[in-house]
């Protein structure tokens, strides 16, 4: 966390990891209208390369 200064949010620096957090993949199918999904757990580049 950065120190706050008066009249200014509270915010992280960018090297800030965040816990528990899932991967979204989506496509839309435009013939079918249909919305393909997967998430994953983990943050991978294999993942999203499967998805595809």
């Amino acid at each position: 966390m950065l120190p706050m200064l008066p009249g200014v949010p509270e915010h992280r620096s960018f090297d800030h990891v965040r816990h528990s957090t899932v991967d979204l993949f989506a496509a839309l199918n435009t013939a079918s209208g249909k919305v393909i999904r997967k998430l994953s757990a983990r943050h991978r580049a294999v993942d999203f390369r499967d998805f595809l």
